[in-house]
């Protein structure tokens, strides 16, 4: 990249996972400046590797849909490849006259991670979190999404692939927990009463003892099955006692 060159943000949530069996539309949404940079569909590519280097899907034109840029692959591009991780996902894309090449790793995989928790859950253990929303929010739906990617980054980071989780209910504690430490600092920030902060404490306690305690069915071999196989959600690593607890929390970092 040239130093002249404006720097895009894409905006990727982890791995790009292609489930096999259905058609999966994959997006690169690229922000500047806080607003969606719609690249032009003429010359933007979409290029997906194998971990050897060979081509899934070869330099194909891709659409602009909402300003971003997007492409579905087919079923049958995925029916022969093994469940594995190590592909290459790469958008070239076009933006005022630039080409600009983004690159994200993928997996293909029998299936997604799924969450549980809703705004009924949330309303469910606080019952005032309904009537303290603020206007400009039509749920919570933005917070239980950035608690989910927090989530998910974590047990990427500690050495668990999410698509291989089979026990989606055993992240509930973890997920819900999450997205409430970042409801209620949102609360405690915005200048609203003190009991948010004392709130923000006890839920970010209570995400680190839900994460460092998970227990998953793990797909090892990922055959669909997994119900012998039920291990720690973090990786086990031998530090001194007094640095284990950041190392591992998502709090302590």
């Amino acid at each position: 990249m040239a130093a002249a060159d404006t720097i895009y943000a894409a905006r990727f949530s982890g791995p790009e996972t292609l489930v096999k069996g259905r058609a999966n539309l994959v997006t690169c949404p690229l922000y500047r400046d806080g607003a969606v940079v719609a690249p032009t569909q003429s010359g933007s590519t979409l290029t997906v590797s194998r971990p050897d280097g060979t081509a899934l899907v070869d330099a194909q034109a891709v659409t602009v849909t909402g300003s971003v840029a997007q492409y579905s692959i087919g079923s049958s591009a995925l029916a022969a490849e093994p469940y594995r991780e190590g592909y290459s996902v790469e958008w070239s894309l076009v933006v005022s006259g630039t080409t600009h090449r983004f690159r994200r790793s993928g997996a293909v995989c029998r299936s997604q991670l799924y969450p549980v928790v809703t705004d009924l859950d949330l309303i469910r253990r606080h019952s005032d979190l309904a009537s303290q929303r603020p206007a400009s929010l039509a749920s919570y739906q933005a917070q239980l999404d950035e608690a989910w990617a927090d989530l998910t980054d974590d047990l990427r980071l500690q050495g668990n692939l999410p698509h291989r989780i089979l026990s989606s209910e055993d992240l509930r504690r973890a997920h819900m927990f999450r997205a409430l430490v970042i409801i209620f600092r949102d609360f405690r920030v915005g200048g609203q009463e003190a009991k948010w902060a004392d709130l923000q404490a006890e839920y970010e306690d209570l995400a680190r003892k839900a994460f460092d305690g998970l227990s998953v069915v793990y797909d090892r071999d990922e055959d669909g099955t997994g119900g012998e196989v039920r291990r720690p959600a973090h990786a086990t690593t031998f530090f001194a006692e007094s640095t284990i607890s950041a190392l591992r929390s998502p709090w302590g970092r």
